[in-house]
Parts: C-alpha cells; sequence; structure tokens
C-alpha cells in the first residue's frame, strides 16, 4: 500500500520549471488570468457580497483577499478567493470527450495564489505549481471517472489539485509531499448529491462544489503536512478507497503515473465562453452560431426546442431561476442572453436580467426535449452534443448540433479571447488601467520576483486610475 502517492510525491517533488514545455507554462499563464477574472467579476455580484461578509480581516492578517484588498488568515482567504473564483460559473473545465467532469482552475489557483504570497515565490514557481496542480488534479479525476451520475460535484479531484499547487510553493520533500495527500483524501469535501444541489427542488443552493471549503482545506492539509502532521501513506492508493468516496465505480491509479512528463493534462483543459454549466455550453453555442448565420434576433424567433439527455431535461429546465446560481442552471435563461445578445459576463445575472419580462418571454421560448440519441453519445462517447433547433416566425427550422463549445481543445481559445473575457469582467472594478496592467503582469509572470505586486492590482478603482 502507498505505491501509487508515493510515486506521485516523487514526480511532483522532481519536477522542475525547466522541464515544462514553453506552450505549457504560457497557458499557465493565461490560466492564471482566466481565474482572477472570474474572481474578481464575483466579487461586485450579490452572492459574492453576501460570502465576503462571512469572511473576517484583519489588520495583522497574511493574506489578500482579492477584491478588497484586505488581509485575513490563510484559511479565510483561501476560501473567500476561492469562493469568488467559481461563483460565476465562468470556471475552467476538464471534459473525457465533450463531457465535463472536473473544475481544476478554480480549487487550485485561489490556492496557488494564497500559498505564494505566503511563501513569497517567483513567478517560475507560481508557474511550476499550477502547471502541478492542474495535472495531479485532472489525473485524478481520470483515475476515478466515471462516477454514479448522482455525484454531480467535483470537489474531490479539486481537494487534490488545490493540495498540490501549494505543496509546490512550499518545497516539501517527497515524505512531507505523501502525507500532504494523504490528509488532503481523508479531509476532503465530498462530492455533492443531485440532490444536494438542489436541481430538481429550486432555489439552486449556492454551495455547488463547496469551492471555498476545498481551497482553505487543501491549504491547511499543506501547511499541517510541513509542519510534521502524518496523513495516510497510501491516500490515492485503490486500498484506501477514495475514489468510493468521490462516487466512483472503479479505480485506475495507474493513471495518476501515466506519460508523466510527456503529456500535460493543462494542455487539455477547456475554458468558457459563457458563465454557466460546461453542460450547457454546446447548446448555447448552436444556438448563437445560427443566430449569427442567420442574421436573427428576438423577434424573428418563434420558438427553441433543444433536445438534451434526461438529466438536463430534469435540472435545467426552469423558466424563473431566483437568484444567480439558479439561472447558471436554467439552459433557457442562458439561452435568453443569447438571443438578446447580452455580453457574457456577470451582466447576464443582474437583478434587472433575472425579472425582466422581456427575458421572461424570451425564456418562454425554449423548451427542452428528452433525446435517446443525445443520450446514447453522451454514455457511449462521453460527449455532450445537444440539438438545438430554432423555428422562426416566418416557419424556417433550423438546426444545429454542436459536439464541442468553444474553449474546448478542439476550439481553443485565442489570446485575445482570454483577455477580452478578463477585461470585460474586471473593468468595472478595478477600472480599464489597472485591468489592463494585470494583463501586462501576468505576460511577464516568468520574471517577476513575488506576486505582491499583482496582488495589489487586485483591488477596487482608487484614485490609482487618474495618476
Amino acid at each position: 500500500m502507498g505505491r501509487i502517492t508515493r510515486e506521485v510525491s516523487k514526480n511532483i517533488c522532481a519536477t522542475r520549471y525547466e522541464d515544462l514545455p514553453g506552450p505549457t507554462c504560457e497557458r499557465a499563464k493565461l490560466a492564471l488570468l482566466d481565474n482572477i477574472g472570474n474572481m474578481i467579476g464575483a466579487y461586485g455580484t450579490e452572492i459574492g457580497q453576501a460570502y465576503l461578509r462571512a469572511c473576517r480581516t484583519y489588520a495583522d492578517g497574511t493574506a489578500t483577499v482579492c477584491g478588497s484588498g484586505g488581509k485575513s488568515s490563510v484559511m479565510e482567504a483561501g476560501f473567500a478567493n476561492g469562493t469568488l473564483c467559481q461563483l460565476l460559473d465562468y470556471d475552467d473545465t476538464f471534459e473525457i470527450g465533450s463531457f465535463a467532469v472536473h473544475h481544476p482552475g478554480p480549487a487550485l489557483v485561489p490556492s496557488a495564489v494564497t500559498m505564494a504570497e505566503l511563501t513569497g515565490a517567483d513567478g517560475r514557481q507560481i508557474v511550476r505549481a499550477l502547471v502541478l496542480g492542474y495535472d495531479v488534479g485532472i489525473r485524478t479525476a481520470l483515475a476515478i471517472e466515471p462516477r454514479d451520475i448522482e455525484y454531480f460535484g467535483f470537489s474531490s479531484y479539486m481537494m487534490i489539485g488545490a493540495v498540490v499547487s501549494a505543496i509546490a510553493l512550499q518545497g516539501l520533500d517527497v515524505s512531507r509531499t505523501v502525507h500532504a495527500l494523504g490528509l488532503a483524501t481523508a479531509s476532503s469535501p465530498s462530492p455533492t448529491t443531485y440532490g444536494m444541489w438542489s436541481l430538481a427542488e429550486r432555489p439552486l443552493a449556492w454551495s455547488k462544489d463547496s469551492n471555498g471549503f476545498v481551497v482553505a482545506s487543501g491549504l491547511q492539509c499543506a501547511l499541517l503536512a510541513e509542519a510534521g502532521i502524518l496523513g495516510p501513506a497510501g491516500g490515492l492508493d485503490e486500498e484506501c478507497a477514495f475514489y468510493k468516496l468521490a462516487g466512483g465505480i472503479r479505480y485506475d491509479g495507474d493513471a495518476l503515473l501515466r506519460d508523466w512528463g510527456d503529456r500535460w493534462y493543462l494542455d487539455e483543459t477547456s475554458f468558457k465562453p459563457y458563465p454557466g454549466c460546461r453542460h450547457t455550453h454546446a447548446a448555447v453555442e448552436s444556438l448563437s452560431s445560427l443566430i449569427a448565420e442567420y442574421r436573427l434576433d428576438d423577434k424573428d424567433i418563434r420558438s427553441i426546442q433543444v433536445d438534451v439527455p434526461p438529466f438536463v431535461k430534469k435540472g435545467f429546465e426552469v423558466y424563473d431561476p431566483n437568484h444567480m446560481t439558479d439561472a447558471q442552471f436554467s439552459l433557457p435563461h442562458l439561452m435568453a442572453m443569447a438571443v438578446l445578445g447580452v455580453t457574457p459576463g456577470p451582466e447576464w445575472y443582474t437583478r434587472t436580467q433575472l425579472d425582466s419580462p422581456e427575458v421572461l418571454a424570451t425564456r418562454r421560448k425554449v423548451s427542452l426535449v428528452e433525446s435517446a440519441e443525445v443520450e446514447r453519445l453522451r454514455v457511449e462517447q462521453q460527449i455532450m452534443g445537444p440539438i438545438v433547433r430554432i423555428t422562426t416566425t416566418d416557419g424556417r427550422v433550423l438546426e444545429r448540433q454542436e459536439t464541442a463549445a468553444k474553449g474546448h481543445p478542439e476550439k481553443p481559445f485565442s489570446r485575445e479571447d482570454f483577455v477580452g473575457k478578463f477585461l470585460n469582467q474586471t473593468t468595472p472594478l478595478l477600472g480599464d488601467r489597472k485591468a489592463r496592467a494585470v494583463v501586462e503582469w501576468v505576460d511577464r509572470l516568468e520574471v517577476q520576483p513575488s506576486i505582491d505586486p499583482l496582488l495589489a492590482l487586485l483591488t477596487r478603482y482608487d484614485a490609482w486610475e487618474d495618476e
């Protein structure tokens, strides 16, 4: 017992920044930009502010809460930053085929940001930590998938990514890395079930993947291991049965080791063009492409039928979402935003949009239909390929079936896509000059001596803008 965990730990400790391919390091910088953009974008939302009221700041705090610039304890700052990072549901995704199985970034990026501040890490150390966090977290997902469909959350995989990114910045030896991983498996929040999300009994729970708890716990496990606290030595081995807690039905522990160093899973991570559950994106993209191709607007559309797997029909056919999180899992709302041409981002979830009679009327044009064909594609090939049919007011029926949304490795984001998404989310809070200064700083991450200047920029607009 303990072979897999120890070999993973050896690989983590042996991997140097110089071992990482240049394109992978560049992608790590874009992943950092994307995730901190999601944090700042969520800062001003109603739910974001509610969470932040529960997080205390202290004059002698050691870790920064992004957005406010206030200091808190390491665990509370990690909780706040991790919660903000996932609130807009704009988080990156790992997909098998095109079926989402993991959201790595919103756990490991806030963990890395907080630990980098605590340890005084430089830019190259941060890049290394990000690449390793993505890799081991995604490998854990590959080892465990498929899961029982009723286990809807990914917190178990996220916990591993969070602790690995922290470990990498502490410089722990192999023995302490083994125990940090063991503590993470023993302390991981269990993934939420379908019922815990309240997908069928709305309004939706705000907790989703319990991401703030994941980040805070991951940081705590890394610090405990550094202090010499012992965890199970075989946390990632089959005998410890961590995969059962994650809802897995089998375990392939060798996925954690296979092709190590030859394949970096950050390169295969998807990024979201729309703030909503990734399972909805192919449908929204099919709709958006039809609208663009045929130059349609709301008045041209009589109805929109979407053929979906049964679990999407069960959980996503919501016409009167109660709040932002509710709307992120309302396919009619997401499609209404696309029809009405609202810029993707926080604007999709303002109270004005949620309560608008025009938006409600557009939602009512959308119907979800269970499809055996679409479900077969999901089960047999792990592809999310809903079929969208628009009936126009002049009687045409226009159909499209996208099987991979933008941001998927088959349709990757350009640098301009990442920057545009970041600026759209952050400019309202930071101001234009600060937001662009963040982009410039991240562009040069590998030569930055510490993360402190970045954290100083991630605060509300102030007089700095006019200097």
